[in-house]
């Protein structure tokens, strides 16, 4: 979700994800899509922690999406490091948090962390010597979605970098 900012970027990676050309990103018109909607389309949102702000946190959104997750049609697969009920809470329709299944992922061990980022770089042409990655797996805790920020934040200043030499 780095690069969604708003209601209509939400609802346009929906649109992406289901092939869809259309360009009413209306909440309304979200619903009659997804209510249309015969295929699986399961969707994975990254930094999830963001639903917990504006324009995210929308009630209305949240009562949408708590209707279509019941159908066999649409899934959510969330990386938060907040529990769900803390992110997803709404006073219409059905607690969207309680349509999860979670699963608590522990914090990667620096040998996973280390693998991780160079599986990432590996066509990149950008290296990460071991005292970055030192510096990420201290900074991150090891937990995935902090560790993919920091190294992504650390890639576009190498980027930059590399580019300015």
């Amino acid at each position: 979700m780095d690069d969604v900012a708003t209601l209509d970027n939400l609802i346009e990676e929906f649109y992406i994800g289901m092939k869809s050309d259309k360009t009413d990103y209306s909440l309304s018109e979200f619903a009659k899509t997804l209510k249309q909607w015969q295929q699986r389309l399961v969707m994975f949102i990254d930094t999830a922690d963001r639903f917990i702000r504006p324009p995210f946190n929308d009630e209305a959104l949240f009562a949408v999406l708590a209707t279509h997750l019941q159908s066999q049609h649409l899934s959510l697969c969330v990386a938060t490091s907040r529990p769900p009920e803390t992110l997803f809470t709404n006073r219409v329709g059905p607690p969207l948090h309680s349509l999860f299944i979670r699963c608590d992922l522990p914090p990667f061990t620096p040998e996973e962390c280390k693998q991780f980022i160079q599986l990432r770089l590996q066509w990149t042409g950008i290296d990460f010597d071991d005292y970055e990655i030192g510096e990420l797996v201290t900074e991150s805790g090891g937990q995935p979605a902090t560790l993919q920020r920091l190294a992504a934040e650390l890639f576009r200043r190498k980027v930059i970098e590399q580019e300015g030499a």
